[in-house]
Formats: C-alpha cells, structure tokens, sequence
C-alpha cells in the first residue's frame, strides 16, 4: 500500500460517508420519518418529566443521537458526490462515443432518479454509485488473478474499514463541538 492506495482509500472512504448523509438525509425527509421523530420527541418528553425517577434506559432520540449525528451532510459532503458524478461521467466518457454514449447518458439520468422503497422511510432516492466499464474479458482475467490478489485486497479492505471508522470518529467529534 503506497501512497497512491492511501488516497484512493481515504477518498473511497469519504465518497462512502457522503453517500450514506445524502441518503439518511433523504430517508429523514420522509414523511414517515416526521411521525416517527415526533413519537421520539414525546416519549424523550415523557422520560424527561420524570426528573429522578427517570428509568435508567435510554430514549430512542439518545440511542440515535450519534447515529444523526454522523449523519448530517455538509458542504465538504456534497462536493465529494458532485465530484464523483463529474468523475463517473468521464469515465463513461472514456468508454466509447456515439450512440452508445447518448444511451449510457440516458441511463445515468435514469440511476439519478430512482428511487427505492425503504421499510418505514418510504421511498428515498438512491445514491448513484460510479459505473465502471467492465466486460467479460476483464472478469475473466481478475478470475484468474484472484488467489494472487486475495491477500492485497484483504488488507485493501481492512484499511478502507479502518478508514471509514476513523472518519466517522472524526464527523462525530466535530458534530459535538
């Protein structure tokens, strides 16, 4: 892992938190989520009117207070999508012209629109993820590349963890100052 494989992690890791805001901020729009926010807010109420006798468990607006917290976008949030939208359009550029180029463009706009129907949430637009040229060839030869870049890609993954964890760390303690 050189310091190549070190910005794609941080970055892939940082394309990850940005798409899961854009996401939890879509699904908190919902208007399930509005009912659902306010029984929380009552029963946080509730427990609170209890002064001493409050019981030692904790509210569902506690329980997820870290989980909004990791979750609010902000602007660093939305350029990193913005940038990987322009960054999948020149790949889906480099992947050949004509018609084929007006139907890949037709479908981007279509996987920018889709939507998904998440239990309770309702339907929330679904983050486009880059697309990639891929054909067979290119799965055959990283089928038979795969005992070879097994260990690499374990421990790819174990630091994009890593990484993902310690930005989350890190979106938390600024969300509490």
């Amino acid at each position: 892992g050189g310091p190549v494989q070190d910005i794609l992690l941080r970055e892939a890791a940082r394309y990850a938190g940005a798409s899961f805001t854009s996401l939890f901020e879509s699904a908190a729009q919902a208007p399930a989520s509005a009912f659902i926010g306010s029984i929380a807010a009552a029963q946080q109420n509730l427990v609170d009117g209890l002064g001493s006798n409050r019981p030692p468990v904790p509210t569902a607006l506690e329980m997820f207070k870290p989980l909004s917290l990791i979750s609010r976008q902000t602007e660093g949030d939305r350029e990193t999508l913005l940038v990987a939208a322009e960054l999948a359009e020149l790949v889906r550029g480099l992947g050949g012209g004509g018609v084929e180029s007006d139907s890949s463009d037709a479908k981007a706009k279509n996987a920018t629109n889709a939507w998904v129907d998440v239990p309770i949430f309702g339907e929330v637009p679904m983050p486009q993820m880059p697309q990639m040229p891929f054909d067979n060839e290119m799965a055959r030869e990283l089928f038979e590349m795969a005992p070879e870049l097994a260990p690499g890609a374990q421990a790819a993954a174990l630091r994009l963890g890593a990484t993902i964890l310690e930005q989350a760390a890190e979106r938390v303690a600024a969300a509490e100052r």
